[in-house]
């Protein structure tokens, strides 16, 4: 299966299966930055190596547990602004 089956990836779940894993004040940040940066957050605009890859990744996911929820907007929202004033 090409998009993968609900529950494979939060930000799957998002775009591709209109489903809501995150909490409802990340969700708009995370929307716009995906309609921004769509491989995010395997863009090179927001990680240029892969341990910031994978620590991107494993905010996605505490965030989709609803865990450091103010910690990651706040890093959502400076991905935002970067992808704003590219």
């Amino acid at each position: 299966m090409p998009n993968g089956r609900p529950g494979d990836h939060p930000l799957t779940d998002l775009q591709v299966h209109g489903l809501h894993p995150f909490p409802m004040e990340a969700e708009p940040l995370l929307l716009e930055i995906l309609e921004l940066c769509p491989s995010f957050p395997d863009d090179k605009r927001v990680c240029k190596y892969y341990a910031e890859q994978q620590a991107w990744g494993h905010r996605i996911s505490e965030l989709a547990l609803n865990r450091n929820v103010d910690e990651t907007i706040s890093h959502l929202r400076s991905v935002l602004h970067l992808l704003k004033s590219a």
